[in-house]
């Protein structure tokens, strides 16, 4: 499991500078470099099992399973909260896992990435969790050559400050100091307990099937034996894909150019079954039996200019039709809980919108959460995973939506 391009990443101070064609001798400039800290994967492996609670510092995807709610640490690990929407909630672990943006659990797994690796997770006792399997290069989007021994695996980052001046700017503009889009990294049915994840989500499971996307491709692992799961095929989609969600029998999956639909009713040969197509922009979906809920914005991976909620008609997957659009100001993850969509809108917080016309949608209430970035509706609960921390709201009197607790 190797990781990176280089063993320093240097992180430009100053905006401007890759504009720049040349730059004169006698000009210095302040960087902010990131030094890794490596480990063996056999140590990185040896260390995934419980440990003990710690801050969330930098929060990313959610997971609920059971009683408990699973928080990324984005590309470090999992914060594993039990009674997360009781009054005695409480963080009983941390999973230590570097490379881990996602994940996913069945009949007691927890499944997660770790670079190019997904990691098989026993919680089957929740405060004895420990490793199990694991399967190698089931991500190669996240494979990068190394910077030290073939055998590394980035587990941390020193940061230091320091001053490069013009004679060495063509060393690292020819690669020996690269910048890398890394920092930019801000989700059933049938007889097999599995949880719930966000709209967000690149992992997710029906019934004793698991389905991860990467950048262009869907793999297809076979978890009936949960602690060893089995890679089975997996189906090329194009590029750009983004997210991955389940309904049925069926996935829905956006990417930054349209809403790819699979039929999985034979879980170990998805078929595509048709493609919604819109503007070139960042996309999460969650659907229903007849309808899709799309949002649509831009951002700095995304391109486009487009900030919207879209409504799409999937009675026939074959053909599904636009309904309607609902402008917004940078919409990310969302949920549905009957006629109220719950929708992460950026800097606008989290808005509960009225769906019960989806010609007429329109905005019931606002929840101010600055950079909201993805939620569950999981039993009248709202869980919202935004950069400032994790958010729990009761929403049992949808008029008096209650603030319970934070992580």
């Amino acid at each position: 499991m190797r990781y990176f391009k280089s063993p320093l990443m240097l992180v430009a101070a100053v905006a401007g500078l890759l504009l720049s064609g040349c730059l004169k001798d006698t000009e210095t400039r302040t960087y902010t470099i990131y030094e890794p800290v490596y480990s063996t994967s056999a140590e990185v492996r040896a260390n995934i099992k419980s440990s003990a609670p710690k801050n969330i510092e930098r929060p990313g995807k959610i997971y609920v399973y059971k009683n408990y709610l699973f928080v990324n640490e984005i590309n470090k690990g999992i914060h594993v909260i039990e009674n997360y929407d009781k009054n005695s909630a409480q963080k009983i672990a941390y999973l230590p896992v570097p490379g881990n943006v996602d994940m996913a659990v069945v009949n007691n797994v927890l499944y997660a990435d770790s670079y190019t690796d997904l990691m098989a997770i026993d919680i089957s006792d929740i405060h004895n969790i420990k490793l199990s399997n694991h399967l190698s290069n089931m991500f190669p989007d996240r494979y990068y050559v190394q910077g030290k021994q073939a055998d590394d695996i980035i587990v941390d980052w020193k940061k230091r400050d320091t001053t490069v001046n013009g004679e060495n700017y063509a060393l690292w503009r020819a690669g020996q100091i690269i910048f890398d889009a890394f920092f930019n990294t801000a989700n059933s049915t049938g007889g097999s307990k599995t949880g719930t994840g966000g709209s967000m989500a690149r992992f997710t499971a029906i019934k004793n099937t698991l389905y991860t996307v990467t950048n262009n491709r869907l793999n297809v692992i076979n978890v009936s034996q949960p602690l060893t799961p089995k890679f089975s095929n997996n189906v090329g989609l194009g590029f750009g894909i983004e997210t991955i969600y389940p309904f049925k029998d069926k996935l829905f999956i956006g990417s930054n150019t349209g809403m790819l639909i699979y039929d999985v009713s034979s879980p170990s040969a998805p078929a595509k079954l048709g493609e919604f197509q819109h503007a070139r922009v960042c996309d999460p979906v969650i659907a229903n039996d007849s309808l899709a809920y799309v949002t649509l914005r831009n951002g700095s991976q995304c391109a486009g200019f487009i900030n919207e909620l879209n409504v799409v008609n999937v009675t026939d997957p074959t053909n599904s039709k636009l309904v309607s659009k609902y402008d917004m100001t940078n919409p990310h993850g969302l949920s549905q809980d009957g006629k109220w969509l719950f929708v992460c809108d950026g800097k606008d917080g989290l808005k509960v919108l009225d769906v019960s016309n989806s010609q007429k949608i329109s905005t019931f209430k606002k929840i101010d959460i600055p950079d909201a970035f993805d939620v569950i509706c999981y039993g009248k609960t709202a869980i919202v995973s935004a950069t400032s921390g994790t958010y729990i709201y009761n929403y049992e009197d949808i008029n008096n939506i209650k603030f319970v607790n934070k992580f």
